[in-house]
């Protein structure tokens, strides 16, 4: 090193001679020589052995001793050696120091020492000795101060680029990529040019390859190695930082001459490290950002996008073999594979490298802040949606790394979770899911660990609607809130007052009435129908709106039956329901004020459309009766109605036609039998005419007595054997019958048939034939009133136990009556006194007990009864265990076949019960005998034998199934559930199939089996398979599948239509009937029926095909159309009237590969069902498309339904001539533009609410080139409906135009609700057309909203900002909510999503102060549903155009206020506040006019080390003594901090935890578990350090560099020279090595090395030993280190003056070394050096007193708990 300036040249007396061979090393353990150890002597080394040519002069002191100050000359302590040169007084050779010698001149004379200096010194002091001591120290601050090491000039450069030849660039890539040469040789020169882009990162890994194939297109000199090892990565790193620091000084060049200068910018700024500036290697597009960033974020950004490009592109070698591999042909060469890396294991071992190494290079350019994490992040989470299964793993591990950035990110984060829940779901349903386990856990992890961090990334409705049920599998604990968010930004349709009409309003409150079945709660239906002002619960309801809705009710219940028997008696239950609700509250008012309905009924029959058709009258008299016989109606006011208002015969004009009310009081009904009414009654319907009179008498009598006759003609069993056996029989005069002739003849009919129930000693009690044949009387004169008391009746009276099973039957087939006459409480009360009635006989009724509980499970019952009901089934005995079988069932099961297949009807009886005595339980054998059954059914020889054999076979089983309580239905379902459709047509086409369908049958009549079984386990899965073969082309049925068909149609004939249409197969009797009647109402009823409608068109198929029998087809239209007149069918249908549509509507009929006419035998077959006429009554067809519809009367589904076929059939005609491959394509084009022309004007146009409806139903399940056309039309419609609404003039206006919009949106939304996604490029037109739109409509909101102070005429009503955004917020809904498939092109138009979002985020933050919280959330997440729905491509430039907003302080101010606003706005980077460097000792100073700060840009790229050689370490004692200026090596220059050296070493410098967390590791679990123990609670150490801050003073930090960081050096110092002599003369070399690797690292950049004192580790706070001391180690007070006996005795024992042998050890040393572990700073392993001492030790007891240094007081021993010295942190 060279000489310091403290020596003059050649003088240096420490410094090796010229001549010295001494070798001079950098390490700091070749720079002294180890002494050997003396013989006999171990723990003693030799003295040091001088080399002959070493100069006499050249010595060291000890290695020991310690400089006592860094900058004073103090020297070293008890050492003194001459230096010549320096005029020291030993040198001066005087006369006296030649002839005597030097000596030292006594200081103080004899006497001295011996009397009080109190006298001089007091005199020195008081002469001015003060002044001279602090003018002393002044001077020796000053010249301190001037031997401070000055700092050198700036050293730092970052190396320019330039144009190297290829053998130089090869030179330089050699030289990079070999860790022997240092990169301080490399930055001392020039970087090649050349190395951009993606050829840089490839450069990295395989330095030759990159070279060779470099964009140079030159040939390299010198043989080229074709693969080379990758640069390391610190040194790539640096690399990438010297290009990239070029780059932003080249940008940075071309950039500032366009930027205005900063504000308070100094003069002398700090510049760019960078050299001058080289063109940039990048070719970019110069565009101005939304958002300002600096040149270092411009670059950061483009070399992500590079490293992005280069994993893409490692990424794209991973590509899968194409699994459809084409056939190839002869002589023609196989296609080439794709050039993947999978199929080779040397490239896939080489990309594996690649990969690692890209990775690690990731990790370390991140954590230096080089990449974007906004971009990587949203790279790698478009990425994850667009991988193959064997990328998929290795960007889960990217993403898993990275989450941390993805999480910072929300709208990228939100991206990741949709595309990971879409692999997942690509995962699972793949062939590799079994082997992609790892995979799949990583996507789950990633989901959980975002949405765990931050709930927020599940707000996206795109997400949501198409990954829900897998979050919720994924995420159990998800918040109720996110759904309901979600679910508030999806699109859907809210049918008010504003967007309806009267139609619509009805239609709504039809279906509600229409919705009336089984399980339906009357009470709670009337609350829903009679809403808001007509609710019950008003104190005044609204009468208009109370009537309007009583009319709706009584005009539901009219026709001709058609729909269902029950309307009637519903209309009452929900009168009554509403009058007891009103009565209640009005009980509860202080006046009470009860409406009386009669005025409204009556009311309807004067005025009502409805109540003037004749068709109605009968219905009329039902319904009104009804309410006469529960009181609600009043006969006789109504009598008297009519004679007041001279509505009656006597009062008829001449020449104008009777009144109606004449055919209703003909037909209403009276209840009891008064003469008086009666006679009231003639009169008013015949007057004064008393031929007329006894006319219409004559008629009535006449009708009695025909009725009489025909029902005592049915029911007796002498005169009835031929009607007995006749199923749905009808009385041929019912028809003709008033309602009230119907009860007149009730007040005989229902007594005599209640009298025959028990019987007498004449007539014997009425059997279960004749009870099924008196319900049908009253069934088809449609009393069920009188059933309900018939049953009652017979409940009480009958103890026959078959009746009681037809009781049972008919309440199930009459379900729907019952819940509309709300008579179940009724029904289940009788039953349950009937129950206890046979328990106290000691017999029970299995149905009848399960009639109670399904009741109880239904709440059909009240509590009482319910509990009545629970005790029953307490009290049910235990069913019997299980007994064992004695043979096996193969024994009988032979012998069982036998007697079946011979017909041995008494022999199969009688074999029934042995079956349980030699087998067991009948669930032991099952499954085998019914096996065995159907296995005879199926012989040959049982066919030829059917009667017979039927015969046997069900007496068999009606005798099993008497032994046993267990069902057969589940045995049966076993055996069904086993066979697949081709076996189920196997089993059913052969010749038996007819035999076991009959079986079945009979099962089902025996109760043994449900129509539903058979329905869902035969019929449906035939039909299904059977039609999938007719509609594929070229198909034909075989002979097996042809009778299949026919027998599940007779199936089907039997069972659902009555009476049954095949007359061989059973049902055969009434009571028969009725059993299948009561299993059909199952079918009927909730999604039983949806399933039969959607099979339904099968059936169609089926006939349309031509390939089964004429039998058949006949069969087959008659089971539609007498199912379609079934009023209980056609009821269930109307409750489902979408899916009836959607079934027989859709396009699958309509393919052309479909059966002849298919299509309108579906249009016909729905027209039957949808009819509400007899099939024989015609119904005129109305040419106008958009009828107007007469909203009084009944309203009729038949005319909508009549004009959607004709207008799907126009479509549907166009839509062929488009698709149809045969047409010309001028023929394609012609029928495109009809069709649009078609649709244009039927959109093009207003709409009412009722055409809206139309067109919603008529639009649904068109085909895909209509309803693509329909989206253009309707979405170009939208565009000019907003455009109108934006340039509204008035409110007025502006309401038009939004209805006009939520019309379109309801026809576009019927039209197109499926998740099927849209690439036609129309219709992505058209949508981006309605975004622009819609900023544009923003962009007049916002100004509306801002223009408070426009004047406006009184008069006139400006148009709301307030319903223009809510239109808009509706049409966002919908157009983000339309799934699209972007085309990519860039020269497709691109609707700019940064000004669309820029211009909400604009309105938001103007209506900031009216929006409530829930207003601004939901705004907050439509501003979160346009980012999310933000292509790829527009996705960062929305994210920065939305930054760039939120730049200014109002914008600030703003969100800071209403903070909901801001949390849909994209993540910010922290931005640094403008770094500047402040003067510490006057900020306000100024020089010339500029403020003293020094303001600094954060550059990434050029703020780095330079990288250096390590100086070499000076020799012991030069380490202090040095005064070399500090070089400047840093990327920010020293001389802009201003630096000033006034001192040693900084107060609290912060090096010490850093070095424990250094020396950490090498440590042994022993010192690591000290130092987590020392350093697990630092605030105990501050706490202890603030109680005496005098010790961070500069004063008490004047001591050498080596021990200037803590009290605890300053502690050792004072040992060391506290006359006390080293001790640890016996340790061997290693150890001290040991010790002195183990050098302190203070805050200097120097190392220096300690003494080998042996001491605590300096990375461990240090507790005060014993014997230590804190006072200052150069002691001024003489007397203080002279009375060391006073003082504490060291933990270090003194060593013995010269002549007398050292102690080596003493009992404190020991004691004390024996928990301590020093911890060594260099690179070889840390070893202990404490702990071991030899055996032979001696030492003296420490004194218990001592002085105190600080304070000046004396103390005694020192307490326990004494506090520890710290080291700062």
């Amino acid at each position: 090193m060279p000489p310091h300036s403290r020596y003059p040249p050649g003088v240096n007396p420490y410094a090796p001679s010229t001549s010295s061979k001494t070798p001079i090393s950098n390490s700091a353990s070749s720079s002294r020589v180890v002494r050997p150890t003396l013989s006999g002597r171990s723990n003693v080394l030799a003295p040091k052995v001088l080399l002959d040519d070493v100069d006499i002069e050249d010595f060291h002191p000890p290695e020991w001793r310690t400089v006592l100050n860094s900058r004073v000359d103090l020297g070293y302590p008890d050492f003194y050696p001459s230096r010549p040169g320096f005029d020291q007084p030993e040198d001066v050779l005087t006369e006296e120091n030649v002839k005597n010698g030097f000596s030292g001149r006594n200081f103080i004379a004899v006497g001295a020492e011996v009397f009080s200096m109190h006298g001089p010194v007091h005199s020195h002091l008081s002469s001015g000795g003060l002044n001279l001591l602090s003018n002393l120290g002044k001077e020796l601050i000053e010249k301190r101060q001037e031997m401070m090491p000055k700092i050198a000039e700036r050293a730092f450069r970052i190396p320019v680029r330039v144009t190297y030849n290829d053998t130089k660039r090869l030179q330089f890539l050699n030289d990079l990529s070999n860790p022997n040469v240092p990169l301080y040789k490399l930055m001392r020169n020039p970087v090649p040019h050349g190395f951009k882009g993606i050829e840089l990162l490839d450069s990295m890994f395989s330095p030759i390859i990159a070279s060779a194939i470099s964009s140079h297109n030159r040939t390299p000199s010198g043989n080229t190695r074709t693969h080379s090892e990758p640069i390391p990565l610190e040194r790539a790193l640096w690399f990438i930082r010297v290009i990239g620091s070029n780059e932003v000084s080249a940008h940075r060049s071309r950039t500032q001459p366009t930027q205005p200068q900063a504000p308070n910018t100094p003069i002398a700024a700090a510049p760019s490290p960078a050299a001058a500036p080289t063109p940039s290697s990048t070719t970019t597009i110069i565009t101005a950002p939304t958002l300002p960033v600096s040149s270092n974020d411009w670059y950061t950004q483009e070399f992500t996008n590079t490293f992005i490009s280069w994993l893409r592109i490692q990424l794209g070698q991973l590509a899968l073999p194409i699994s459809n591999k084409s056939v190839v042909k002869p002589g023609v060469p196989a296609p080439k594979a794709s050039a993947g890396v999978l199929g080779d294991e040397q490239l896939r071992a080489r990309w594996l490298k690649k990969w690692d190494y890209s990775t690690q290079l990731m990790r370390e350019l991140h954590r230096c802040q080089l990449l974007s994490s906004r971009l990587l992040s949203g790279w790698m989470a478009d990425f994850l949606g667009l991988s193959n299964l064997a990328q998929l793993g290795f960007v889960a591990q990217l993403i898993g790394e990275y989450i941390a950035d993805m999480v910072k990110h929300l709208c990228n984060a939100r991206h990741c979770v949709r595309n990971a829940c879409a692999k997942l779901q690509e995962i699972r349903s793949s062939a590799a899911s079994n082997t992609s386990g790892k995979v799949e856990n990583m996507l789950i992890t990633i989901v959980k660990s975002l949405c765990e961090s931050n709930q927020e990334f599940l707000l996206s409705p795109t997400t949501w609607k198409s990954h829900s049920d897998l979050l919720s599998t994924i995420l159990p604990g998800v918040e109720s809130a996110v759904k309901r968010r979600n679910e508030a930004l999806w699109f859907k349709i809210d049918v008010d007052e504003r967007s309806s009409g009267p139609r619509r309003q009805q239609m709504a409150e039809i279906q509600r009435l229409d919705s009336i079945c089984e399980d339906t709660n009357m009470v709670e239906l009337t609350r829903s129908f009679f809403d808001g002002p007509s609710s019950a619960t008003n104190t005044f309801p609204d009468m208009s709106r109370f009537e309007e809705k009583m009319f709706v009710l009584l005009n539901w219940a009219m026709g001709l039956f058609q729909l269902g028997s029950h309307r009637p008696y519903a209309v009452y239950t929900i009168l009554k329901h509403w009058h007891d609700q009103h009565e209640e509250h009005q009980s509860k008012q202080p006046k009470s004020c009860v409406i009386d309905l009669f005025p409204l009924l009556y009311k309807w029959l004067d005025i009502s459309a409805a109540a003037k058709k004749e068709e109605n009258i009968q219905a009329i008299g039902i319904t009104i009766g009804e309410c006469t016989r529960q009181g609600m109606f009043s006969y006789g006011r109504y009598l008297q109605m009519l004679i007041a208002k001279g509505q009656t015969a006597r009062n008829q004009a001449s020449g104008r036609p009777p009144s109606h009310h004449l055919a209703l009081l003909r037909a209403m009904p009276i209840f009891v039998i008064a003469k008086d009414l009666i006679q009231q009654r003639r009169i008013a319907l015949c007057g004064d005419d008393a031929p007329l009179r006894i006319e219409q008498d004559a008629e009535e009598a006449s009708l009695m007595e025909q009725f009489k006759e025909e029902v005592m003609e049915y029911i007796p069993e002498a005169n009835s054997e031929a009607l007995k056996n006749v199923i749905d029989h009808q009385i041929p005069c019912s028809s003709r019958m008033t309602r009230y002739l119907y009860v007149q003849a009730r007040f005989w009919l229902a007594p005599a048939a209640g009298k025959r129930l028990k019987g007498d000693d004449l007539t014997p009690p009425m059997n279960a034939s004749t009870f099924a044949r008196v319900l049908q009387i009253f069934r088809t004169c449609r009393g069920h009133a009188t059933i309900a008391d018939f049953i009652i009746r017979a409940i009480q009276d009958s103890d026959d136990a078959q009746t009681l099973d037809v009781i049972i039957d008919t309440i199930h087939r009459d379900a729907d009556v019952w819940t509309a006459m709300d008579g179940w409480s009724r029904l289940g009360d009788k039953l349950l006194d009937r129950y206890h009635v046979l328990q106290t006989r000691g017999k029970s009724h299995r149905r009848t007990l399960e009639l109670l509980e399904y009741l109880v499970k239904k709440g059909r019952l009240s509590p009482d009864e319910e509990d009545e009901v629970k005790l029953i089934q307490e009290d049910l005995p235990k069913p019997p265990q299980t007994i064992p079988a004695k043979l096996d069932f193969k024994e009988s099961a032979y012998s069982l076949q036998q007697v079946l297949s011979a017909a041995k009807e008494d022999n199969a009886t009688a074999l029934a019960p042995k079956l349980f005595v030699r087998h067991g339980s009948f669930n032991n054998w099952s499954h085998q005998w019914w096996r065995a059954i159907v296995e005879v059914l199926q012989h040959p020889s049982s066919h030829l034998s059917h009667d017979a054999t039927l015969r046997t076979v069900i007496s068999h089983i009606a005798v099993v199934m008497q032994e046993t309580p267990d069902s057969l239905e589940p045995i049966i379902i076993a055996w069904l559930d086993t066979l697949a459709p081709v076996a189920l047509i196997d089993t059913l086409g052969k010749r038996s199939g007819s035999l076991i369908t009959h079986v079945l049958l009979e099962l089902v009549i025996a109760r043994q089996l449900r129509t539903l079984t058979l329905l869902e386990r035969i019929v449906y899965p035939i039909w299904k398979h059977t039609s999938n073969i007719v509609l594929t082309p070229r198909r034909r049925l075989s002979s097996k599948q042809t009778q299949a068909v026919g027998n599940t149609i007779n199936i089907v004939a039997q069972l659902l239509v009555s009476p049954p249409l095949i007359p061989f197969l059973p049902p055969f009797d009434p009571t028969n009937s009725l059993i299948a009647l009561a299993y059909r109402q199952a079918v009927f009823c909730g999604f039983h029926v949806q399933n039969l409608i959607r099979h339904l068109p099968f059936l169609v198929v089926l006939e349309k095909s031509a390939n089964l029998s004429d039998n058949s087809n006949k069969t087959i239209s008659s089971t539609l159309r007498c199912l379609a007149m079934t009023a209980e069918f056609k009821t269930a249908a109307f409750r489902n009237l979408g899916i009836l549509k959607d079934a027989f509507l859709s396009t699958e009929w309509s393919k052309p590969s479909s059966c002849h006419e298919l299509e309108a035998g579906m249009e016909d077959t729905l027209k039957l069902i949808m009819s509400e006429k007899p099939p024989n009554v015609s119904t005129p067809a109305s040419k106008s498309r958009l009828t107007t519809f007469d909203n009084t009367a009944r309203l009729s589904a038949w005319k909508w339904t009549r004009i959607v076929l004709e207008m799907r059939s126009d479509f549907k005609g166009l839509a062929n001539r488009v698709s149809n491959t045969e047409n010309t394509p001028i023929d394609v084009v012609e029928a495109r533009q009809i069709l649009n022309k078609q649709i244009l004007a039927t959109l093009d146009r207003a709409v009412t609410a009722d055409d809206t409806d139309l067109l919603c139903e008529s639009f649904r399940g068109m085909d895909t080139v209509v309803t693509q056309e329909i989206l253009v039309v309707g979405i170009d419609r939208l565009s000019n409906l907003l455009s109108q609404a934006i340039g509204s003039e008035n409110q007025h206006h502006l309401e038009e135009s939004i209805r006009s919009i939520e019309q379109i949106l309801r026809i576009l939304h019927s039209t197109y609700n499926t998740p099927q996604c849209i690439a036609d490029a129309a219709i992505l037109n058209a949508r981006h057309r309605l975004l622009d739109l819609l900023t544009v409509a923003l962009q007049s909101i916002d100004r509306g909203l801002s223009d408070t102070e426009l004047e406006i005429h009184q008069d006139i009503s400006p148009p709301q900002p307030g319903d223009l955004l809510r239109i808009v917020m509706t049409l966002l809904r919908f157009v983000l909510g339309l799934s699209v498939i972007d085309n990519g092109s860039p020269t497709a138009p691109k609707p700019n999503f940064p000004n669309l979002a820029i211009w909400f985020f604009k309105v938001m933050l103007t209506c900031h102060n009216i929006l409530d919280l829930d207003s601004a959330s939901m705004m907050s997440d439509m501003l979160a549903y346009i980012i999310d729905s933000t292509p790829p491509q527009s996705r960062l430039a929305c994210q920065t155009a939305l930054l760039g907003e939120t730049n200014s302080t109002t914008v600030q101010h703003i969100l800071a206020l209403c903070p909901t606003l801001a949390k849909s706005l994209p993540h910010l980077s922290p931005i640094r506040r403008n770094m500047a460097l402040l003067a510490p000792e006057n900020e306000t100073d100024t020089v010339n006019g500029i403020d003293s700060a020094l303001h600094m840009e954060d550059r990434k790229w050029e703020l780095f080390e330079q990288m250096n050689p390590l100086p070499k370490q000076p020799l012991h004692q030069d380490l202090y003594l040095v005064n070399k200026p500090i070089k400047d090596n840093s990327s920010i220059s020293l001389s802009l901090f201003n630096p000033k050296i006034t001192r040693d070493a900084l107060p609290n410098v912060g090096t010490d935890w850093a070095i424990e967390k250094e020396s950490g590791i090498g440590d042994s679990p022993e010192s690591l578990a000290e130092n987590e123990v020392e350093i697990g609670n630092p605030r105990s150490e501050v706490d202890s350090e603030m109680d005496r801050p005098w010790e961070n003073w500069a004063s008490e930090y004047d001591l050498s560099n080596g021990f200037n960081s803590s009290s605890y050096l300053k502690q050792k110092v004072t040992s060391l020279f506290n006359g006390k002599e080293e001790i640890d003369l016996d340790l061997d070399d290693s150890t001290v090595d040991q010790i002195k690797d183990e050098s302190f690292i203070s805050s200097s950049p120097r190392k220096r090395r300690m003494s080998t004192r042996s001491h605590n580790s300096p990375n461990k706070s240090i507790t005060l030993l014993k014997g230590t001391t804190n006072k200052d180690p150069i002691a001024i007070d003489e007397s203080s280190s002279s009375s060391s006996e006073d003082e504490e005795p060291l933990a270090l024992t003194n060593l013995p003056s010269s002549n007398k042998k050292p102690r080596t050890s003493s009992n404190s040393t020991s004691k004390s070394q024996k928990n301590q572990t020093s911890t060594i700073a260099s690179k070889a392993p840390r070893k202990s050096i404490g702990g071991k001492v030899p055996a032979k030790t001696t030492g003296r007891k420490p004194s218990t007193s001592g002085k105190s240094v600080r304070g000046g007081g004396i103390s005694g021993k020192a307490p326990r708990g004494r506090r520890k010295s710290t080291q700062n942190d």
